[in-house]
């Protein structure tokens, strides 16, 4: 059959009369239904000598007797198809010019279908392709006339597409369904494949077959799905991070409170009091909680972190003992720590707190024993990394990498691996903390973790921090308490009554003379009086009417020579955090330790007089 018959084919509804008969003469070979609609006349009681020689150029006009004896008035229109001749008739009395319009129909629908996306193929009911629009390479074999379409599909499915045609030829319903299949270059394809039946000679005798390759298409949708899951994601955690936020905080200050009053408490106490021990246990109590809040902080990214540069494998080396306490003998630590290995920039005591937490989380993953492998490397970047993941900024990066040959997590699992509170450990074995830990840590020192795990195979979480050019500096002499005392004096602007009591209680004891306000309001209006004479301000961050931040912007024209050290439970204010404002001196995270309190006072005031 010729493209043109299957032309024919395609145009059963159309109201275009079309025949086809061969150019040498002789009985036409195929007649479409609106032309046995038109003239009466089927393929079989068709006059051989039926129609007048068509004209060699453009469109004619004519009449024509009809089986049941009407004459009609046609235009008529043929064109040379190889050893055929394709000739359209359209009713001269339905509307003049109507041929011209329906063969302009007519090529416009043939150009669409020869540059459809879509690979359009006809079939007869023996499964034979009559036609194809673009003969190429469809499910596992070429599309060509005259070959069997069962050939080029999965012999598995044969039996199923069989049974899908049967029941097409024989019920006049289309019917879709989607085809995975291994093409002859090695490229595996998933179609979506409609088919439609086709009347001919006026049964269903034939099928029109759409295999449209949606391969890409279902790629981009997975990818859409994945960035959308993420983003779903990144909501809820930063929902859970913001509430976690604000619970610290206020936590916080309760904490303060509880560890300085034990502080105070214990320092009362004679050595041998039988006291001392519940004041240890409160504290121990506290201490707890506040490792707690910390992990809360850590996780919703809102820990006011003390960043240094750091050479990671100094780190490693110096937590190998500690480490090995932790998972056990019947664990092996192996550590590969790449030489000349780039500075970071972090807080070395988050840092030594996610390597603490991934041990733990391998340690538990390993019951019966087994090896925990850290490894520290320069790495870049790439685009094979970035392929995997999203929102990544490519570059030079420390890689440390921490693996155990443990059970491994299901893909299910992975899903929610750094979700707050989830956990598959036991009731009262662990509170779902530990990896939203890491990954707020990471992602607070601007890096990034992944999790790559198999059943039964083990887990690597891979850390990619960004590296500094910045040496490391050496570390600070330790002090002693007695020698954190003065006699400056000191304002302690703090909207929290307890808290505000025991920090004064506290640096009083030390011989510091003491101011104190409930809100930044009140701490400028003591100090727009000049005669007062104020050191050192201590501000927490956040209070009603005006917070610490606002109080240090107009404390900076009012008195610019004074220096504010802030404490706070968290903050979100990049600002003060990078050491943005002119008198930011220092942060004190709460709670609050003594040795900590006193440490930040003397150092931004200087040494004490001999």
């Amino acid at each position: 059959m010729s493209d043109l018959e299957a032309f024919g084919l395609l145009l059963n509804s159309a109201p275009l009369a079309v025949l086809l008969r061969p150019r040498s003469g002789g009985k036409p070979v195929f007649a479409s239904p609106a032309f046995t609609r038109l003239f009466g006349y089927t393929l079989s009681d068709l006059p051989e000598n039926f129609s007048p020689p068509p004209p060699k150029t453009g469109t004619k006009e004519t009449a024509i007797q009809a089986k049941d004896g009407r004459t009609i008035r046609v235009e008529f229109r043929a064109w040379p198809a190889g050893d055929l001749e394709v000739i359209f008739y359209a009713d001269a009395s339905a509307q003049t010019g109507s041929l011209e319009a329906l063969l302009e129909s007519e090529e416009n629908w043939r150009s669409m279908v020869q540059n459809a996306p879509d690979t359009i193929l006809l079939i007869d009911k023996e499964g034979r392709i009559e036609f194809v629009n673009r003969p190429g390479p469809v499910f596992e074999g070429e599309a060509a006339v005259g070959s069997q379409i069962f050939d080029s599909l999965p012999a598995e499915r044969r039996p199923r597409v069989k049974d899908v045609f049967t029941r097409v030829l024989e019920t006049g319903e289309a019917e879709s369904f989607t085809l995975e299949a291994t093409r002859q270059d090695g490229q595996k394809k998933l179609y979506n494949v409609s088919v439609g039946p086709l009347r001919k000679g006026g049964r269903r005798d034939a099928l029109m077959l759409l295999a449209a390759d949606i391969t890409l298409r279902q790629e981009t949708e997975k990818r859409l799905e994945q960035a959308e899951m993420q983003l779903r994601q990144s909501q809820k955690m930063e929902a859970v991070g913001r509430l976690a936020g604000g619970v610290a905080h206020d936590f916080n200050n309760l904490l303060t409170t509880i560890l300085g009053y034990c502080e105070i408490m214990a320092a009362g106490l004679p050595k041998k009091d039988p006291h001392q021990e519940e004041v240890l246990e409160i504290k121990n109590a506290a201490d707890r909680a506040t490792a707690l809040t910390r992990q809360l902080l850590a996780f919703s990214r809102r820990q006011i972190l003390a960043p240094r540069v750091i050479d990671l494998n100094e780190t490693v080396k110096e937590l190998e003992k500690m480490l090995r306490r932790l998972i056990g003998e019947d664990i092996e630590l192996v550590l590969n720590l790449a030489p000349k290995l780039h500075n970071v920039k972090a807080d070395p005591n988050q840092v030594t707190q996610v390597l603490m937490n991934l041990a733990v989380n391998s340690r538990d993953a390993m019951p019966s024993g087994g090896r925990l492998l850290i490894e520290t490397r320069n790495v870049d970047v790439d685009e094979a990394v970035l392929s995997r993941h999203d929102f990544v900024a490519p570059g030079p990066y420390v890689q440390i990498a921490v693996s155990d040959t443990g059970h491994g997590m299901p893909p299910e699992v992975q899903a929610h691996l750094f979700e707050p509170f989830y956990s598959t450990k036991e009731k009262g074995k662990g509170t779902g903390l530990g990896l939203s830990t890491v990954y707020g840590i990471i992602k607070q020192s601007n890096g990034y973790v992944w999790a790559y795990s198999d059943v039964g195979r083990g887990t690597t979480f891979k850390i990619y921090l960004p590296p500094t050019d910045i040496p490391v500096k050496p570390p600070e002499p330790v002090e002693e308490l007695e020698s954190l005392r003065g006699t400056e004096t000191l304002l302690l602007v703090e909207d929290d009554e307890a808290v505000r009591r025991m920090l004064g209680r506290t640096l009083k004891e030390r011989y510091y003379k003491v101011l104190m306000a409930a809100d930044g309001e009140s701490a400028l209006r003591l100090l727009s009086d000049m005669n007062i004479h104020v050191d050192l301000v201590l501000s927490d961050l956040v209070m009603p009417h005006m917070g610490g931040r606002e109080m240090a912007q107009k404390l900076s024209a009012l008195r610019p020579k004074l220096k504010v050290v802030f404490m706070s439970g968290y903050t979100e204010d990049s600002l003060i955090l990078s050491g943005g404002l002119d008198n930011a001196a220092a942060f004190l995270q709460k709670p609050i330790s003594t040795m900590d309190l006193l440490k930040t006072v003397r150092k931004y005031l200087g040494p004490t007089a001999p």
